[in-house]
């Protein structure tokens, strides 16, 4: 049944590669960064850093195109409702001394009230190409997830329109490691990113916010942090 919602093409140019499949009830546009090895980092790393990265969003074009695949067989292969869309874009974001960051967003509607966005946070190694996980950005045996807590609370009852005793909020900040699994190291601090309904309803989206590295002095792992404060 998978060649009745047509084939997925894929094309590479300016450094992004772009993978479309247009139909008349499914659309999927996806489009990433191809890193480079320009800065002299191994090729081998380079170029399993870009599989990683391909094989994240190929994953997840597989899984709507089956998911639409049972939702055509569920109704004898009649399409029923609004077109289907899939959105993915993979954006780098930092290219420091140990590491790429690359933020991997989706957008998917399946025809319900309204369709829905989530993040990962893709922090690759440049000598090996290999994910690095949220756990490692932090020395071993570290309080960063109750650091992280604090600093997040304190800085989004700032905003509009967080209050103190929001429970939304407070439960969406606590120090569990389901709420820091967006973690995004930049130029300019650890970017956190709080998802749909994680932090207050889906009127709210998505929530960003940026820690400054002094903020987390001394907690940082220094092995890919090599330059920050005591």
């Amino acid at each position: 049944m998978a060649s009745e919602i047509g084939p997925v093409e894929v094309t590479h140019e300016n450094g992004l590669v772009r993978l479309t499949q247009d139909g008349p009830k499914i659309e999927i546009a996806a489009q990433f960064v191809q890193l480079s090895d320009t800065d002299g980092e191994p090729a081998a790393g380079v170029n399993a850093a870009n599989r990683l990265i391909e094989q994240q969003v190929l994953s997840q074009i597989d899984a709507f195109r089956d998911e639409y695949q049972g939702f055509l067989a569920g109704n004898d292969g009649e399409h029923l409702g609004p077109p289907w869309g899939l959105s993915i874009t993979g954006e780098l974001l930092y290219q420091g001394p140990t590491f790429w960051t690359v933020d991997l967003e989706t957008y998917h509607f399946t025809g319900g009230a309204h369709g829905g966005t989530e993040n990962q946070a893709l922090i690759l190694s440049r000598q090996s190409g290999e994910p690095i996980p949220v756990s490692a950005i932090f020395k071993p045996d570290s309080n960063w997830l109750q650091r992280l807590s604090e600093a997040s609370y304190q800085a989004l009852i700032q905003r509009e329109p967080f209050e103190p005793d929001d429970e939304w909020l407070v439960s969406g900040t606590a120090p569990e490691p389901d709420n820091y699994q967006v973690l995004l190291p930049i130029a300019e601090g650890l970017e956190v990113v709080f998802g749909l309904y994680q932090i207050g309803p889906y009127a709210i989206g998505i929530t960003r916010l940026l820690l400054p590295y002094p903020a987390l002095s001394g907690l940082l792992n220094p092995d890919l942090f090599p330059i920050q404060e005591p």
